[in-house]
This record gives structure tokens, sequence and C-alpha cells, in this order.
């Protein structure tokens, strides 16, 4: 469960317990069951003895003041001398209800204030028309329209130097753009037209109603409360209605709870949507931007921003005020005919200054109040409900992430926290009252801190007597313990010497002596010989020490040993169940590093963590470590784990890492999370494991995997280990041999090999449907490497009359025709095969020869093309390009 999610339920459960005690009877249910059933009879001759003494059938034809006076007897008893509303009680209850009655008063008063205030925030619709941004959308207009002459540039040089995302594929995109760019004020004034359409329909409806008078009272029934003059009573006089002075107080805390919600609510969403405002007049202006930064892909990411902005924006300003409105009209206001508010019907009433009604003494308040209706559960209900859609509200808005959201979040635990100190001040003097070894004797009753809300709390009175009391004995028992290790000189002993007074000593030197052997570090996570005696000693001390002390304990073995805590704090003490929860809570939190746990786990153990993080009832696939790493770990830290890790490592935690271990939408297309996750993933494990990571029959995860490979194929120079077939046959057009000039011998023969298994199995059928210009980096880079394509794979032969090699050859020589010394230089497999240097004889630049003898690496390379040119110019004619080019080479 979330955090927003536990929020609210926190909040909804806390007003439960206010009403509780607002509306629990003032008479004590234990007293009620020992007076027994012969004091209930005396109870009911009585009430209806005293009921029929106070009215007639002349004064109450119908008995409905009999039975008034019969239920407010049953419930408080027969007045006695002194009962009545003169008397000290009395009064003092009268004066408390006022007072209640003022502050929900003003609350009243500063709803409706604060909702006048949100609906004049929320109609504002003049986003398109205000100067400064019809001024600043002009500025960037102008600046993204001139900034096309750059990339239209970019996009000549990049098809010049054939660079793959900068090319003339671009530049029907760029010619789209060009034209949105222009318009594109008036799109977004479209989309916020869209969003204030429902914003405004909530609002106005919100002010039609709200007119009336307090209308998150008017939702409940609550409005009766306001149809009072308080003018025309005295302080010791009742609250008017059919209630005593108690009953009358409940109601008012209860009107006083929903205002007080309504007033955080309301205005919170008024900040935000001030922020809304402000935000979407931002973002018109930069709207030029997100149609320009499109059409390049450098650019795709910070548009992608944009448009996530504008649809938060669009959507924060119509939902929360979706469960504003949900919240005012789910009650007791009829949505259909909302004018009969204050049309002066039956059941409506006339307003004045928008929050209390003024009526007079003489008015019959009796039947116009009906404070009684609000004990009924049915009521209670809708009170739990309106508020819980209220503070849903400011959840939603939380959750958006939009500029001011954190008003919302500070709303929500602002009333949480109001809340909960309200109840548990209510149980705290009830449990005062009770006694606190009543309560205690309760709360050991079996099951009792499973009653809903005042369960939990009670046990809370109780637990923290409990905590007062264990601290106490933690302390005296670390006395003990220090004691103890001050005898012994624990801090002056030997590794040798601790580790056997910890195996063989009392209780208190065995624990003396593993805390000291922790404080020294001499628990080492790479200590495999005195691993499984380092687990032992921890454990055993564990259930030595108090709860705690514990605690600490385990802490810094979380800390300092994270190897250690593996088996130590997270495991079960049947050695096989694993604690996931407490493990990643502890992770989340910092308490725990999980890459510096990686690295001292065993095969087996990894792979046990690994099931141990699948989602409960689901099958393991395998996957779910390596995905907690990149979710709970930096990529730094990560990637600095990687490369400590043996291959059995590797492989437990990555071997089963594929293209669906990252997240896709229903198309089977990468989603914008998942390919993040993808990139950091394979930067951290040093994209060892990219080929795993997308799915080579889907042509946009292809391409958005090259694309990856392009923009980091200087990093994947110097960092990537496993190079395979595979990789090279995908990838090896933009990785050039050039980039792993740092890297080991062995892995430069890895590359070179495995160039050479792909360029010798590449057929002449798929270069003939192929990309020519892939082809020929390919090979370009094969060459580079050291590679050498077989004979039998280059040579000019027919067979059947038809070409064999056709299509390898006229790539290659290609390849020849444009080659640089500096790439020649490491093409030390060309005299390997015959065609190859012929065709080197015959393509490559002259200069580009003499540049190569010159050099140290290429010299001897230079001297055999040399000799080749030579020899294909024997007899031929003395003005033939060959001869030209042997004359020139004729130094060499």
């Amino acid at each position: 469960m979330t955090t927003k999610r536990k929020k609210l339920i926190s909040a909804v459960l806390l007003t439960t317990l206010l009403l509780v005690v607002v509306f629990s009877s003032s008479v004590s249910f234990v007293q009620a069951i020992a007076a027994g059933s012969s004091f209930i009879d005396s109870r009911d001759k009585e009430c209806g003895d005293y009921a029929a003494s106070k009215t007639s059938n002349t004064t109450d034809p119908d008995g409905s003041e009999l039975k008034r006076i019969y239920n407010d007897c049953m419930a408080s008893g027969v007045p006695k001398a002194g009962d009545d509303a003169n008397s000290t009680e009395n009064s003092i209850a009268n004066v408390f209800a006022w007072i209640v009655f003022y502050i929900a008063t003003f609350f009243s008063w500063l709803v409706n204030l604060l909702i006048i205030v949100m609906v004049k925030v929320a109609s504002y619709n003049h986003f398109l028309d205000n100067q400064i941004v019809i001024n600043g959308w002009a500025i960037v207009r102008d600046v993204a329209n001139n900034f096309f002459i750059v990339i239209l540039l970019a996009i000549a040089v990049g098809t010049i130097l054939r660079v793959p995302n900068y090319n003339r594929q671009l530049l029907p995109k760029l010619l789209v753009m060009a034209v949105l760019i222009n318009f594109s004020k008036t799109f977004t004034g479209i989309m916020i037209d869209g969003s204030q359409v429902l914003t405004l329909w909530f609002a106005g409806t919100i002010q039609g109603v709200s007119s009336g008078g307090n209308i998150i009272l008017l939702a409940l029934g609550l409005d009766k409360l306001y149809r009072i003059d308080a003018g025309q009573f005295d302080w010791t006089e009742p609250v008017p209605g059919s209630l005593s002075p108690g009953a009358a107080i409940k109601t008012l805390l209860f009107a006083l709870i929903l205002s007080v919600v309504a007033v955080v609510v309301i205005a919170i969403i008024t900040i935000i949507l001030v922020y809304r405002i402000v935000m979407l007049w931002f973002l018109i202006i930069l709207s030029p931007l997100a149609y320009l930064l499109t059409t390049f892909p450098k650019g795709q990411q910070y548009a992608g921003m944009w448009w996530s902005e504008i649809t938060k924006y669009l959507v924060v300003g119509p939902i929360m005020l979706f469960f504003l409105y949900l919240s005012f009209f789910s009650g007791s206001i009829n949505v259909q005919d909302p004018s009969t508010i204050s049309s002066g019907k039956e059941g409506a009433y006339q307003v004045n200054d928008g929050a209390s009604i003024l009526l007079s003494k003489t008015d019959d308040l009796n039947k116009k109040i009906g404070l009684s209706e609000l004990e009924d559960p049915v009521n209670v209900f809708d009170f739990l409900i309106i508020i819980g859609l209220m503070v849903g509200s400011l959840v939603f808005g939380q959750k958006t992430g939009v500029a001011g959201a954190q008003w919302a979040g500070k709303g929500v635990a602002g009333l949480q926290k109001w809340g909960k100190k309200a109840a548990i001040g209510t149980v705290a003097g009830t449990a005062g009252l009770a006694g606190a070894g009543v309560l205690a004797g309760a709360m050991a009753i079996p099951l009792a801190r499973k009653i809903p809300i005042l369960g939990r709390l009670g046990g809370q009175a109780v637990d923290k007597r409990q905590i007062k009391l264990a601290t106490t004995k933690a302390k005296a028992e670390q006395e003990r313990i220090t004691t103890r290790a001050s005898a012994l000189k624990v801090d002056d002993m030997s590794e040798k010497d601790l580790r056997s007074l910890a195996t063989k000593g009392d209780k208190y030197a065995k624990i003396a002596a593993t805390q000291a052997m922790m404080k020294q570090g001499m628990f080492r996570d790479d200590d495999t010989a005195n691993r499984a005696e380092n687990i032992k000693l921890i454990n055993d001390a564990k259930k030595m020490l108090p709860p705690e002390l514990a605690a600490t304990f385990m802490d810094n073995t979380k800390k300092y040993n994270p190897g250690l805590a593996y088996d130590t704090v997270y495991m079960g003490d049947d050695g096989k169940t694993f604690r996931t929860d407490a493990f990643t809570s502890d992770v989340r939190t910092g308490k725990v590093k999980a890459h510096e746990m990686m690295g001292s786990l065993s095969e087996t153990q990894l792979l046990s963590l690994n099931d141990a993080l699948a989602p409960k009832g689901s099958t393991p696939k395998g996957d779910e470590l390596a995905t907690f790493m990149a979710k709970h770990t930096k990529e730094k830290d990560e990637s600095e784990m990687y490369s400590d890790l043996t291959d059995k490592q590797k492989t437990a935690i990555y071997g089963k890492v594929d293209h669906n271990t990252f997240e896709r939408d229903g198309s089977g297309k990468l989603t914008d999370s998942g390919e993040k996750m993808r990139d950091r993933f394979n930067k951290a494990t040093s994209f060892n494991h990219v080929m795993q990571t997308f799915d080579q029959t889907n042509t946009d995860d292809v391409d958005s995997i090259r694309t990856f490979v392009s923009n980091n194929s200087s990093d994947i120079g110097k960092k990537m280990k496993e190079v395979s077939e595979e990789f090279v046959k995908s990838f090896g057009d933009l990785v050039s041999p050039n980039q792993f000039k740092d890297q080991s011998p062995i892995i430069k023969k890895k590359l070179s090999d495995s160039f050479e298994a792909v360029i010798n199995k590449i057929t002449e059928a798929e270069i003939a449907t192929g990309d020519k210009l892939q082809y020929q980096r390919t090979f370009k880079n094969a060459l580079a490497s050291g590679a050498s394509f077989n004979e039998v794979n280059i040579a000019d032969s027919t067979v059947g009359g038809v070409k064999v090699n056709a299509e390898k050859r006229a790539i290659l020589q290609d390849v020849m025709a444009t080659v640089s010394a500096k790439d020649a230089e490491f093409m030390k497999g060309l005299n390997r095969s015959g065609s190859q240097m012929e065709i080197a004889g015959e393509k490559m630049n002259i200069n580009v020869i003499k540049t190569l003898s010159t050099s140290t690496e290429g010299g001897a390379l230079a001297s055999k093309i040399a000799t080749e040119v030579r020899r294909q110019a024997v007899g031929t004619a003395p003005a033939s390009t060959e001869q030209k080019r042997a004359d020139q080479l004729k130094d060499i």
C-alpha cells in the first residue's frame, strides 16, 4: 500500500474515532449491564408517568409531544430539582455549546469565502489573450523558426557524412514541424479549452449552489444549524433545537470537523489552481519549442517533457474539482434542482450574507433544526464518505506532481496529524478515567486489539507504558555489558581471543566480545573462512540482547556487514524464509546497501534472493533481482558492483534478463520508463547484456537500441568485456575497433574473431536486399579490427555463368576507395587473402597508400599494397591508369 493511500485511510479512520467519541452515550455500558432488567423496567414506568404528567389530550392530540418527552427521559432520566436550563451544569453546557457554535459559524463563513475565491480562480479563461503570453510566445516562435536553418545545415552535413541519426530522412518531419510551430499557440489553446469546459462546468455548479450557504454543510443537512440568530439568545439558554445541550454540542462538533476539512481542502485546491494558471502561461510560451525539439533525436526527450507537463496541468484542474463536486453533491443536495436551496420551498431557507440564517426566538425552531437526525448511523457514514472524497481530491493533486502539489501532501498530513491528536487525546482522557490497569487488562483480552480504531488506540496507550519499561530494562542490560567488557578488557584482546570468549564465555562476556569484534571490523563480508562462525556469533548475540539493543546491533550489521546481514538479519530462524519486506524497506530507506551485499553472496544465495523478490503468488521469472537493483541502486554503484562480481554471480543476477524485463504497453512497444530503465541497466552492466534487452522481431525496439548503441559507442568500446558474434552482427556498423584500443589484447582478439565470423557468414542475398551503407561500415570496421575475408568468400569467381561474390566485392571496393590511412593502418588481415589485396591495389587512394607508408604500424602493409599495384601494371600501356598508379608508388 502506498504512503498516500495510508494517509487517506488514516484520515478517514481517525475521523471515525472522533464520531464514535462525540456520539458515545454518557451512560456506561458496563453500568447498564450491572443494573439489570429491573432497573430498565422501573425507568420505563417512571418516564411514562413523567411524560403523561407533562401533556394532555388537548395540548397534544397526536401524542407526538408525549413520545418526545418519553424518549428524552429514557435517554437522560426524569428531571430532578434543578435539572432545568438554569442549573449550573446545563448553564456550563449551554455556554460551551454557544462557543462551539460561534467557532463553527466562523469556519462556515470561511468555507464560503474560499469557495468564492476558488471559483474565480478556476473560472479564469484568458490564457491566450494575456499580453505577456502573446509577446513571449512570439519571441519563442521567432527563435524556433530561425533555428530551423541550423537544423537544415545539420541534416545537410549529416547526409554528406552519412551520420545515421541526422540525414535527409529527417527533412519531411522538419517541414511539417516548421508549419506546426506557427500554430502551436492555437493548438495549445484548443487543449486548454477542452480542459476548461469541464473545469468551468464544475466550478459554475459549485458557485450556483454555494450562494445558498455553506455548501459542504448543505451536503449533510447541517445547514439547519445556521438558522439561529445568536443575538436573540442568552449564553445560558440552550442552542435552539429539540436536543439537550450535550446532543447539540455533539452535532456542532460534527459540523466543525466537516468545515475545518473543507477549509483545508478548498484552500489547497485554490493554491494548486493558481499554480496551474501560471504554468499554463509558461507552457503556452514554450509551445513552439515542443514542436522544434521533436524534429531531431537529441531533442525528443525534452519535447516529451513539455507534453508530460501540459498533460498534468490540463488534467489536474477538472479532476480535483470533480472530486470536490462529488463531495458536495453526494449528500442531501438535490443535484437535479439545486435552485431549491434558496427558493423558499419546503426544506429550503433564505440566506444572510451567504453564511448563517437569522430566525427569531418566536420561530418554530424545533421543527426546523432537526438535530436528532444527525445521530442516525446512515448520516455518520455519509459524513465519512464526504470527508474521504474531499481528502481524495488532495491525494490526486499530490499524485499528479504539478507545481503546488507539495501543499496537497502537507494538507493530507496536516489533517491526519490533527485527527490523530484529537483522537488520541480523547482516548487518553478515557483511559485516565477508567484507569491504566483496566485498559491494560482490556487489551490483554484475545482479539481486543483487532477492534477497529479503539483497539489500536487503546493498544497504543498500553504499548507506550511497555516501551518505557523496556527502555529502562535495556539501559540496565547495556550497563552490565559495558561493565563486563571493561573488566575483561575486550578492547585490548586479539581476534583469536575475542572469538574464543564469544564462543565459550558467559552471557555478558559473549555479548561484549561480539560487540567488540563488530566495533573493530573483525566481521568482514569477504571472510569466507570464518563466515559460518561469524553468522552464528551475530545470531547468538541477537538472541541474548534485549529487543532494543538487538535492533541497534542489527542496524550496525546492516551498515557495516551487508553481506552477513543476508543470513543474520533477513533470513528467518528456519534458515529458509527470507524477510523480503524488511529487506526491501531497508534498501529503500538506505539502512542497507544492496550493491555491497551482492558481491558477498554465493550463486545459490543470489538465486534464492531472486525468488524471494518475486511477487507473492507468481512464478519467479529470474530477472527480479536485476530489476530490483535497477530500481533501488544508483547506476554508478551498480556499475562498480558489476565489475567486481564473478561470472557465476553475474549469471545468477542478470542471466534471465531479456526484452520482457522492461515495461511495455499493450502493443508490445517499450514505454518511456521502460526504455529509460533498459538504458540505465545496459550502462550499469557495462553494456555486456545489450543483446538480451531488445526484441529483434520488433522494428521499433531494434531502432531504439541501435540509437542507444550509436550514442554510447565510445563507452561501449571502453567497458564491454563480453563481445559476441550476435553483438557484432547487430551493431558492427556502429562500433569502431578504434574505440576498443584501450582494452586488453584478449578483448581485442574477441572483437576481431567475432567480426571475422560475421562477415564470412553474410550472403549475397542479404547484401542485395539490405542496407548497403550499413554493410560497408561493417566491412570497414571488420577489416580495421584485423579480421579478414576467407578467400572463397571474396574471390572473383563464376559459377554457371554467374559471379558468386559480386555483391561482397562491390561493397569491399567501396570500402577501399573511401578508407583513410588511419583506418587502413589496422587492416593487418588484408594480405591473408589475395582477392583483398587485389581490390586494395585497384581502389585504395594513392595518397592514402603514401601516408600509410610513413606510419610505423602501416609501413609494411603499404609496401605490400604498392607491390600489388605494380603487379597490376605489368603488361599495361604506359598511359594506362594502372601504370600511372604504379609510377606514383615506385619509391615505396
